[in-house]
């Protein structure tokens, strides 16, 4: 192969990359079927389909990793997505014994999960109705049904949840929080996202961190 045919096939690649990285028209479509298509069903359609019973290392090592040299490499905590109860967080700006929400979302990949100094993780917040509403959460809530933005996430109710009035949560991808390598053994898996739910989380952070308002304006200001 030429180095033109190289050139050629490199320039493809990234033309196909670009379409991804900074947004994709596969986001777009979903959240126009959620924000149209769904309406009043949307609530009752999406939340069943985010979550699942949290994933263990112990229910999964010997299935996913052969040897036990690579299970105890592998060891983790928790994974991407999982829902996790700890006040043990550190967020800029706060002291580490200030902390009293205890209820996250963790936005660090898996492997970082197992071996990262520090795993980034996002506040989840209850919305409920009746004499419990609160307006402001009820929209942030609605919005994130919609995936209408990059700040906010909906997760379903959790195992135990007995209260009536609590419609689900949402997480608050914005502001930055961060558990140390030494507090991750402290917190509890509530609970882990589907695949679906996975893929879903991860397409608004890529969204969230990539994307450009302007592509042509980002690509010329490069150039």
């Amino acid at each position: 192969m030429t180095a033109l045919h190289h050139e050629e096939r490199f320039d493809a690649l990234i033309k196909k990359l670009a379409t991804s990285s900074h947004g994709s028209q596969e986001l777009g479509a979903l959240k126009a079927f959620l924000a149209n298509d769904l309406k009043k069903d949307r609530e009752a359609f999406l939340l069943p389909r985010l979550a699942q019973a949290a994933v263990t290392w112990l229910d999964v090592k010997e299935r996913i990793w052969p040897t036990p040299a690579d299970q105890e490499k592998n060891q983790f905590p928790f994974l991407q997505g999982d829902i996790i109860a700890t006040t043990m967080v550190l967020a800029l700006g706060m002291a580490e014994s200030s902390q009293r929400h205890n209820l996250w979302l963790v936005l660090t990949p898996d492997c970082d999960c197992v071996r990262a100094k520090f795993v980034r993780v996002a506040a989840v917040f209850p919305v409920y109705s009746g004499n419990k509403a609160n307006p402001e959460s009820s929209n942030r809530f609605g919005h994130a049904l919609k995936l209408a933005t990059t700040r906010i996430f909906p997760l379903p109710k959790l195992a135990g949840d007995e209260l009536v009035e609590l419609r689900g949560y949402f997480a608050d991808l914005e502001t930055p929080y961060y558990i140390t390598h030494a507090d991750k053994g402290l917190a509890t898996a509530c609970a882990s996202l589907t695949v679906t739910g996975w893929h879903l989380l991860n397409a608004l952070i890529q969204d969230k961190e990539t994307r450009a308002a302007d592509m042509a304006e980002a690509v010329a200001i490069r150039r």
